[in-house]
């Protein structure tokens, strides 16, 4: 273990890595606003502020063209003789994916990586009795594997580094019950009792989470149970595991635990993008960060056009000589003939209404939108208005070019979480129960018939 590394300097950069990140969260969490819209945390909202919410339309056409449900695994050798290995890898891969329902957190990732244009994973373990690193809404058994989806919110990683691949550290917060924590075994029991309570020295109000709560910094809200905020950081120098009181919170001077880094060597994290790297930098561009300007500006035409439609109105506009025609139109019922000796003395006029040049600039803006988002209209199956054939062939070429790509980065993001999975089924023995020849798996055989195998 490096002797250079201390819980001091290594919660110093730690807080480094999320000031480094404040940029990016806060656009993150203006993003989610714009995703659900103007009323999800408001008591009182006006019809209309939003009338066509294009980041969520735009959202919604691409995950289910990257990601539609749980997939089968296939794992390959150029090793003839290991080959019938291989394949019951796969399988017991498929159906660990099923158990983790894989497909439901590779499509928050999505979402999140088209809002914040990064989805971040991390594959792990779950030790005897230590489920800290858990989400809330993930079921994991004691030394099951598992895949979890990072919030942007809650990541730390090198502040100088140009790379993940190169990055010193990289680590996420967690947010865990005091009296847990008290209850494993080789943590610092002293260090525990002084952490603050989460969310009493928190400064950050940028954090999506704030979008539904009030005041969670109130003591009216954690006065039923104490939870505190620790990170856990992965230094790869080092080959450890540490744990720290988050730094945002108070720099720590000493470990909650460290220990021995027990995984793939590519470390637990694994990062996601749709968009093109960034020269020198590890984050990449935020699909919604380029949609977001022209959804504004549309939304803005639309709602004038709204105003001025409802500013419409038909005024009867008559000869003062022609005011007993001009009643009898009034109370007419349609299709009504009534009597005037001079019919052009009483005439309907109508007056404001929706411009149309107004209503032709919000369709060119929906249109550069269109355009800007990777053309959602043709991945939800939506009708493209094109004058002849070849323009709108042209156009669903280049959708099918763009949508190829992004699944081809998925596929690469998926690959690499089931890599992570497979290096714990292939060197982890504890996975295997005592008694039995290996995991059971089921390989259905092409006349349809079933055939037991084990891993």
């Amino acid at each position: 273990m490096s002797r250079s590394l201390t819980a001091q300097r290594l919660s110093e950069s730690a807080h480094g890595g999320f000031k480094r990140l404040d940029c990016f969260r806060k656009a993150r969490a203006y993003a989610v606003k714009e995703y659900v819209g103007t009323y999800m945390a408001q008591k009182y909202g006006i019809t209309g502020e939003k009338p066509i919410n294009l980041v969520f339309l735009s959202i919604r056409a691409l995950v289910p063209n990257l990601i539609q449900k749980a997939g089968t695994t296939k794992v390959l050798t150029n090793i003839l003789q290991q080959r019938e290995y291989a394949e019951k890898l796969g399988l017991a891969l498929s159906d660990l994916h099923k158990k983790l329902k894989l497909h439901k957190i590779l499509r928050a990732g999505v979402v999140d990586t088209a809002l914040s244009g990064l989805s971040i994973y991390k594959t792990s373990l779950s030790a005897s009795g230590q489920k800290l690193s858990i989400s809330p809404d993930i079921d994991v058994d004691p030394m099951q594997i598992y895949t979890q989806a990072v919030s942007l919110d809650d990541l730390t990683v090198d502040p100088l580094c140009r790379s993940f691949d190169t990055a010193g550290f990289i680590g996420h917060r967690v947010r865990i019950e005091r009296a847990k924590l008290m209850g494993l075994k080789g943590w610092d029991k002293g260090l525990i009792k002084r952490l603050p309570r989460a969310g009493s020295r928190h400064s950050s109000v940028d954090r999506s989470e704030l979008l539904t709560q009030e005041d969670p910094g109130s003591s009216t809200y954690n006065a039923w149970q104490d939870y505190v905020n620790i990170i856990e950081v992965w230094v790869p120098d080092a080959g450890a595991i540490c744990y720290l009181p988050d730094p945002e919170e108070a720099i720590a001077k000493d470990f909650l635990k460290i220990e021995e880094y027990y995984g793939p060597p590519t470390g637990p994290y694994t990062f996601g993008s749709l968009t093109q790297p960034v020269p020198d930098n590890p984050f990449p561009v935020a699909p919604v960060g380029v949609w977001r300007d022209l959804a504004d500006m549309t939304n803005r035409l639309f709602r004038k056009a709204m105003d001025q439609a409802d500013r419409q109105k038909n005024v009867g506009v008559y000869n003062p000589a022609n005011f007993d025609a001009a009643e009898a139109v009034h109370d007419a019922v349609d299709g009504e003939m009534v009597a005037s000796d001079d019919p052009q003395g009483v005439n309907i006029q109508s007056f404001e209404g929706a411009d149309p040049g107004t209503v032709q600039m919000t369709q060119n803006l929906y249109g550069w939108y269109n355009l800007c988002a990777g053309n959602p209209d043709m991945m939800s199956g939506s009708a493209i208005n094109s004058d002849k054939a070849t323009g709108q062939q042209i156009l669903q070429q280049n959708a099918s070019v763009s949508i190829s790509d992004m699944r081809d980065m998925q596929y690469e993001v998926t690959a690499d979480i089931a890599s992570k999975q497979a290096w714990y089924l292939h060197n982890d023995k504890l996975l295997f129960q005592i008694g039995q020849p290996g995991i059971p798996l089921i390989k259905r055989q092409s006349t349809g018939e079933e055939q037991q195998l084990y891993l």
